[in-house]
């Protein structure tokens, strides 16, 4: 992809889920819009490495991108027992600090975190995935629910999700 992209991105230690958006097709029909899915997992289970290796991974794949813009789902703690263990597990920490990785990893582009509640509230993913599979050809379905999720974010900043 070559010109200027948004990247949209859900990051995860399990796999973290990155969308190229071509900015010369931004207000396009969904249906003909120029995008590259890709996902970056952790190579370890110290997640520390395991982000770098995500970052690395990520500027490899995006080395003749012009990247302009990040938006990155922000880690978010929910009052339910689900967000209390991840709390507890110190997942939040360690998804904040992959997120700073790839900021770091992009400091020229403009950087947006973005909630999970503002993109897709409450929603389930079976829910958000089968919106998203609506609105975008099958050839473009991703494998994994952070692909998903990324792909969902730029859907949002779209006005179509």
């Amino acid at each position: 992809m070559q010109g200027d992209v948004v990247l949209t991105i859900d990051p995860g230690l399990g796999g973290t889920g990155v969308v190229a958006w071509d900015m010369n097709d931004w207000h396009n029909d969904l249906r003909s819009m120029n995008f590259q899915i890709q996902r970056f997992n952790m190579h370890t289970k110290e997640w520390t490495i395991g982000s770098a290796d995500i970052v690395a991974d990520l500027k490899r794949w995006a080395h003749k991108m012009n990247v302009v813009k990040m938006y990155v789902e922000f880690p978010q703690a929910f009052q339910s027992a689900v967000g209390q263990s991840a709390i507890n597990r110190g997942d939040i920490f360690k998804l904040s600090f992959l997120i700073g990785c790839i900021r770091g990893a992009f400091p020229y582009a403009a950087f947006e975190p973005v909630r999970v509640v503002d993109w897709k509230g409450q929603l389930p993913k079976e829910i958000c995935i089968k919106r998203i599979k609506r609105l975008i050809p099958p050839e473009k379905w991703p494998k994994s629910t952070h692909e998903y999720d990324a792909i969902g974010i730029g859907l949002y900043l779209k006005g179509k999700f």
